[in-house]
Formats: structure tokens, sequence, C-alpha cells
């Protein structure tokens, strides 16, 4: 996409990632160069850290909250909805251990998923006796048919990309979600 189709003019962009003008990222959610306005609120919260400890602690709690206004705004969700994390990892982890599992409890996922969106479930399998129903997307004529398929009344989660990471197929989430 032309960086004026997003809004934002060349200025703009040069200026959030100094350094880049010559390259065009691509973000895959991996890991990235940091806009200048990410990394100017980061250094500040560590310099008041440095200075002052909790000092300004509710300060930064405000702006916390903020964001997270904002961004539930954005979405059309309630404020305590939306959480902060580091990384997807870390919350699918944290989805993964935060829900009750009993052995017979079943979750559907693609062999092809990110290995971040693989591992967690995995581990259920041998932590809870989870088991996990695997699609291989590339024998699939029709991915969301075949993965709703595999649901059945013990299936608690059905863990899917929104957007493949090898091939960039977009996953009808209306459809996954009907089902």
């Amino acid at each position: 996409m032309d960086r004026n189709q997003a809004g934002h003019s060349n200025r703009d962009w040069s200026r959030e990632f100094p350094g880049n003008q010559n390259r065009l990222h691509l973000n895959h959610a991996g890991l990235a160069p940091w806009p200048r306005r990410t990394f100017d609120l980061l250094r500040d919260f560590a310099e008041d850290f440095h200075r002052g400890g909790l000092r300004r602690w509710p300060e930064w709690e405000s702006r916390v909250s903020q964001a997270r206004r904002a961004i539930a705004a954005l979405l059309a969700v309630e404020p305590a909805t939306i959480a902060f994390v580091k990384n997807t990892s870390e919350a699918i982890s944290q989805i993964a251990y935060g829900l009750s599992w009993s052995r017979g409890d079943n979750i559907v996922v693609g062999r092809q998923e990110f290995p971040a969106n693989r591992l967690p479930w995995e581990s259920l399998r041998r932590s809870f006796g989870v088991e996990i129903r695997w699609l291989d997307y590339r024998q699939s004529q029709s991915i969301e048919e075949d993965l709703t398929a595999l649901i059945d009344q013990r299936t608690r989660l059905l863990a899917v990309s929104s957007i493949h990471y090898e091939n960039g197929y977009r996953m009808n989430l209306q459809a996954l979600g009907d089902a």
C-alpha cells in the first residue's frame, strides 16, 4: 500500500522510522523497528522509574487506562476486555493455562499454524489430557468447513490465525464464528 493511501505522508513515516527511509517494512507480528512515538514513550517511562521509582505510577496507570479505553472504543468492546501483553505467544499461553481443562476436552487447530499457536495447545495434551484435533490445511479443500467439522460438544477452543503467516490465506472468521 502506498504510504499516502494509509493517510500518512512520507514525511510522517520518516519521522516515525528514522534510518528506514529507503526501506519498506511489512509487519508480520515478528520483531520490527519501533515507531519513534513508541520509543519515546518507553524511554520516558524508563527515565521516570530510573529517577523516582513508583513516584509517578498513578500518572502512568492513568495513561494505560486511556489507551485501554481508546482501543476498546475502536473495537466496540468494553475496556475491561482489553489486556496488554508483550507478544502473541504470551497471550496464547495465558489463555491456554487460564482456562479450566478436563480430560476429554478438545481443541481444534491447524497443523500449519504458527508455532506460537500450536505449542501451547500441544502442552495441554500432556498436562491435562486435552485432545488436539488437527487439520492439515494443505490437504483441505475448504479449510473453514473442515475445521468446523472437527468441532463437537467437547470442543473448548478453535485456534486459528486470521491471516496465515506462510501464504497469506485469509480465514473466514465470520463462518468460523457462526459455527
